[in-house]
């Protein structure tokens, strides 16, 4: 894979299965003890916008490797303390990919993650493939890049096929801050959609009886971020698969970003240019990413978590620990004006490090 005629950069293989455990174990220390180092810095990917002349890509190519670099450190840190379940595992066990969308004439996979502009780039995708019209994506209903047939998926197709479009597509995908990404599905899944959302519906009273707050169980108010942080990262055993829904789920449990070697790594934070950048290395012209998007979650989400008590706060932290390293996210990156929080909250997060 090519990435606009750059380097290729490699990233070890990295388990579906990495196990929590990792979180507590003392041999952390010898392997993720370095990354503090990186924290310390204070790598970041600064947004650079990319005008008309292919001189102004190399900022954002620069950003790429940026991250490879430290989801290759991040990865490679934690690998000992996973099983050995490396790419070809995935393959084997097919449904682990069955977030990569597929796209034949311009050979390009996404893996698609709920919260981090996943319409607009199921939109594109399915433009692309002749499913959804060709029009712009705002002509183009929210709901029609959700309905089945619309993508062809790399779980769909038979192995040797996806060893060989894993080997030759170029692969993409778009991550969050994981816990900005948090709070946008709770807002929107929870507090926005109201009493008689869909999600409130099917869980709003397990969450009250399991982590309410003194409300009844069939009381009909939207459950409280505190309640739903504490089901989200310390589900019951009855209630598991909601609380592991793909909108909070881990990005890595998604799209196994240290297995899958993919070729752009996107971030919400330069969705703009980022997506660009996928577009002119497929040689997509014929759709045009829509501008101007710009975050309006990132408030809400500091006074949210800064406003959960410690221990949840931690059991967050322990939930999202492999997105924050992988992807380069620290949770003290919340927090811009408020020194106190963005200091605990730095302390807290490099604590779970040793």
């Amino acid at each position: 894979m090519q990435l606009l005629g750059s380097l290729q950069v490699m990233v070890p293989f990295r388990t579906k299965a990495s196990s929590r455990t990792l979180l507590y174990s003392a041999a952390a220390i010898s392997l993720v003890g370095g990354l503090l180092f990186i924290y310390g810095k204070g790598i970041d990917s600064p947004m650079m916008p990319i005008a008309a002349g292919d001189s102004d890509v190399v900022q954002v190519v620069s950003n790429q490797e940026e991250r490879h670099m430290t989801m290759k450190l991040a990865c490679d840190a934690t690998k000992s303390l996973r099983p050995d379940e490396e790419l070809e595992y995935l393959i084997q066990h097919s449904k682990f990919l069955d977030h990569i969308i597929v796209n034949e004439d311009h050979k390009l996979l996404y893996c698609y993650i709920p919260k981090v502009s996943s319409t607009q780039w199921k939109k594109v995708m399915g433009v692309l493939s002749g499913t959804l019209p060709d029009r712009p994506l705002n002509e183009i209903l929210g709901r029609a890049p959700h309905e089945r047939g619309v993508h062809r998926f790399l779980s769909d197709f038979p192995l040797a096929e996806v060893r060989n479009r894993l080997a030759t597509y170029t692969s993409f995908l778009f991550v969050r801050h994981p816990l900005e990404r948090l709070v946008s599905g709770y807002v929107n899944k929870f507090a926005k959609a109201g009493p008689d959302g869909y999600f409130n519906r099917l869980f709003s009273a397990e969450i009250k009886r399991q982590f309410g707050d003194g409300q009844p169980a069939s009381n009909t108010s939207t459950v409280t971020f505190d309640s739903f942080a504490r089901w989200v990262s310390n589900p019951h055993p009855k209630n598991v698969l909601g609380a592991r829904n793909e909108h909070w789920k881990p990005m890595v449990d998604l799209c196994h970003p240290c297995a899958v070697n993919y070729t752009i790594i996107g971030k919400m934070e330069t969705l703009a240019e980022d997506a660009r950048l996928v577009l002119r290395s497929a040689r997509v012209t014929s759709v045009a990413f829509p501008a101007g998007f710009r975050s309006r979650t990132h408030d809400t989400a500091a006074d949210l978590f800064s406003s959960l008590e410690p221990d949840v706060q931690r059991h967050v932290l322990r939930l999202y620990f492999e997105d924050l390293l992988v992807f380069g996210y620290r949770p003290s990156d919340l927090y811009v004006a408020n020194t106190t929080a963005h200091m605990n909250s730095r302390i807290m997060f490099e604590s779970l490090l040793v």
